[in-house]
């Protein structure tokens, strides 16, 4: 391993997502909106055009409840935690990043692990607070028979201060951008989970420079924002403050204190992820069952049904509504989830209202039944959509005629809403685009996987020991203790006198700060991967008092310095820019075939050794996924986690959304990273070392809505001969889709799409995995430190503290 750049830490905010979810269901809406955007889209270019401002537009949609400024009207716009969140030695790779970069570089994006969230340190100063439901239910224990009076007075008051809680919550939270509407349909659940907060005039509800992990709902009262001491703004009953809080762990970028004596409710980050996990994990185990038992679909594996359902979108009927038509033209296909569906053919209505042949056509589907006017009515869990299906793949299907010119069949039955009704709709453009073409899934001929698992030949490695290394520099220091260069010295092995990067951990620290299990994590993904442009892992070691990981030592500089301290030639960019892009989206497909998402790809985990060729580093946040965890009761496989990580200006919308991600959001930070090489920054910010974390994500998630505009420059920076002209331009915006579903690398051929793209054309892969490319340029490399730090010897490397604990727990190390 290579020397690297200085460390712009990733967020990592643990959430409840791998947990059991148990509990009543709850049908939500965790799915691609299915709210028509376009005249919305068309009202933004136009107010854009006549020069109103973004955050206008915007607060103007979020009035119809689409999208919101995230808050960009209110005075407390910037008081959302701003600062690099850098926690020292959180450095999770085994080689140290590279030092000495510029200080508004060094800052630029932060990794943030969470620390133990808590109400009880200088967040609040001199406070009262209990938490609001162990309030209502002492309330509930405290009633006295002898006063029934008395108490249904104090009832009917306590059901009042619940109401305008509710409102206060609901209508403050209409503002947060990255909520979806169902959300709200659990919003009594973010009310159980509140802590009551009372300030006197004059105290300190928030410090400048804090770390966040509560945001606040102001229900009383007045208080003032400073910064730097200064008076810059001021907050009322109805506001919120800190609302970044709920998504990820920063220094608070403001102190507000309170003008006279304030109610405020607390929601924590912990808490608030919860509820997003849990209501998104119920809804989607619901429907992933209703979709496990459709007939034409038996043949898909959980994996693949789960990416159907990402495609998936919501529509409602009122109760008479027609759904279908005789006659009707449809390539949609709905999964009916909520309520009741009278199923019909006009020429098998007799004249007692009863049914005639449309009965046999679905006489064979468990989800419909005939009531007791002799009408078929489809139930909860009836695939309508089965015409459609079967017409695309050629089965038979009680008649119905499909087009394949316009991929439509012509409907004979008519579907009407039986009370209100709740489907799920895709298309077979949807479909195909998701999971392949329909006649090829639905019998059986499904791609599996979507990566590349092209790997090295493994050489047997012997057993080696602490002993048999001879250290001779540091490379940098850890999160619980020092990374060395040092020389095998056993003698008679095949890697005596190669040079390695050992990694040595405390294990007092370890246990101190409870990491066993993401040590132990770190290993194992590592551990998975043998791939010339992933860090190979050698060995482990372990002796009393430490834990040790051994890997390659790669002579190299860090992509990051290359782009902002020593950069290329111009006249090169272009081609290296894309044999790197090539290199780094064959490591991704690598990563996910294994079934694993990397989710901190940036230029700091990229290393550019002595001829050019690329290797990534630091696999402290993957993730395997899919993976199992129980629901309701039963153990299910899951294809999304929920936990916010990573480095905030290459995390995909979804990560804001609280519905769950999948490996997609590698294919959206390299299209971020593709960008940056090119123009020299991060697609979503202003400048380079932009720290505006609010915007940031505010223009992340606004690409929802509107697809993002590459720069005019961009085709320029890009352009090579032999190349297909807008060849970069098509293959960044496809990996920058905002919906997951539609991006390039997640789509139903997977990696596939991506390595044959036409800006990769031409590249020789076979010959690209072996490093036989001659690249155009090599860079200058950044040669190992003699001395540690507070300038020790290699002679001395300081031992770790004596760990006198129970050894077992690091059994399997």
């Amino acid at each position: 391993m290579g020397n690297g750049a200085t460390t712009r830490a990733p967020i990592d905010v643990p959430s409840p997502g791998d947990v059991e979810v148990g509990g009543a269901r709850v049908y939500m809406d965790t799915f691609k909106d299915a709210r028509p955007f376009e005249s919305l889209v068309a009202d933004f270019n136009t107010q854009r055009k006549s020069g109103v401002g973004h955050d206008k537009i915007f607060e103007n949609l979020s009035a119809e409840n689409i999208c919101s400024p995230f808050v960009a009207s209110r005075t407390l716009q910037n008081l959302s935690p701003r600062g690099n969140g850098e926690e020292p030695g959180n450095d999770d790779s085994t080689q140290e990043k590279k030092k000495g970069t510029p200080d508004n570089e060094n800052s630029r994006r932060g990794r943030i692990r969470s620390t133990e969230e808590s109400t009880s340190g200088k967040s609040f100063r001199s406070i009262r607070y209990s938490t609001y439901q162990n309030q209502r239910s002492s309330q509930m224990f405290t009633l006295d028979e002898g006063n029934a009076g008395h108490d249904q007075h104090r009832s009917l008051a306590h059901n009042q201060i619940e109401n305008e809680l509710h409102t206060l919550i609901n209508g403050a939270m209409r503002n947060f951008f990255y909520l979806s509407r169902g959300f709200f349909e659990v919003i009594h659940l973010v009310q159980d989970r509140l802590e009551k907060v009372v300030l006197q005039a004059g105290e300190t509800l928030i410090e400048e420079g804090e770390d966040g992990h509560n945001m606040f709902f102001v229900q009383e009262g007045t208080l003032s924002v400073y910064r730097d001491g200064t008076v810059v703004g001021g907050v009322k009953a109805g506001d919120v403050v800190g609302e970044l809080a709920l998504l990820y762990n920063e220094k608070r970028s403001a102190t507000v204190k309170t003008e006279s004596t304030c109610i405020l409710w607390s929601l924590s980050r912990k808490a608030f992820h919860s509820i997003q996990a849990t209501q998104s994990a119920q809804s989607r185990y619901s429907t992933y069952q209703k979709l496990r038992a459709v007939p034409c679909f038996e043949s898909l594996n959980g994996y693949t049904l789960k990416k159907l359902m990402t495609v998936m979108s919501k529509s409602t009927f009122r109760d008479g509504e027609d759904i279908l038509n005789t006659n009707e033209k449809t390539g949609t296909c709905l999964l009916l989830e909520h309520g009741n569906v009278i199923i019909s053919r006009d020429e098998d209505i007799n004249s007692n209202g009863g049914m005639g042949g449309v009965q046999d056509d679905w006489e064979s589907d468990p989800h419909c039944s005939v009531n007791d006017h002799g009408l078929l009515v489809a139930h909860p869990g009836c695939f309508l959509g089965r015409p459609v299906i079967h017409g695309a793949a050629g089965l038979p299907d009680g008649g119905d005629p499909f087009d394949q010119e316009s991929r439509t069949v012509t409907s004979s039955t008519t579907f009407k809403a039986y009370g209100s009704v709740v489907c799920r709709a895709f298309t077979l453009k949807e479909f195909e685009t998701a999971i392949g073409p329909v006649e090829s899934v639905v019998k059986g001929y499904v791609q599996d996987m979507f990566g590349s698992l092209t790997d090295d030949q493994r050489p047997e490695i012997p057993d080696l020991f602490v002993d048999d290394f001879e250290h001779t520099a540091f490379l940098g220091s850890g999160a619980f203790g020092l990374v060395t260069l040092a020389t095998c010295v056993k003698p008679g092995t095949v890697v005596t006198g190669n040079e390695y990067a050992i990694k040595a951990m405390s294990k007092v620290q370890i246990i101190t700060n409870n990491h066993c299990k993401q040590v132990q994590h770190e290993k194992e993904i590592l551990q998975m991967f043998h791939h010339p442009f992933i860090l190979r892992l050698v060995t482990t070691m372990q002796d009393a008092d430490s834990l040790y990981l051994v890997t390659d030592y790669i002579p190299s500089i860090a992509l990051f310095d290359l782009l902002y301290v020593n950069p290329p030639p111009t006249r090169v960019k272009p081609m290296l820019n894309r044999y790197w892009a090539a290199i780094i989206a064959e490591s991704i497909a690598h990563f996910h075939a294994h079934g694993v998402a990397y989710r901190d790809l940036k230029p700091e985990n990229i290393l550019i050794d002595a001829t050019s060729y690329i290797t990534v580093i630091d696999a402290g946040l993957a993730k395997v996924i899919p993976y199992t965890s129980v629901v309701d009761g039963e153990e299910t496989l899951q294809d999304r986690t929920y936990t916010l990580c990573g480095t905030i200006e290459y995390l995909a919308p979804e990560f804001f959304a609280g519905h769950g991600y999948n490996h997609a959001v590698d294919y959206w930070a390299l299209g971020c990273l593709i960008y940056e090489m090119a123009v020299g920054r991060t697609p979503f910010t202003t400048v380079s070392g932009d720290k505006n974390y609010s915007n940031i994500i505010k223009h992340i998630w606004n690409t929802r809505y509107v697809p993002i505009r590459l720069p005019e420059t961009f085709r320029h920076q890009t352009h090579l001969d032999g190349v297909k002209p807008n060849a970069a331009v098509a293959l960044t915006r496809g990996l920058l889709r905002a919906n997951p579903s539609e991006r390039l690398g997640n789509l139903a051929s997977g990696a596939k799409e991506l390595i044959e793209h036409a800006y990769f054309e031409g590249i020789d892969w076979e010959k690209l995995l072996k490093k036989e490319i001659e690249l155009p340029w090599v860079p200058p490399l950044m040669e190992p430190k003699l001395t540690g730090p507070n300038n020790s010897s290699i002679e001395k490397v300081a031992p770790h503290a004596s760990y006198l604990g129970d050894q077992s727990l690091f059994e399997s190390w």
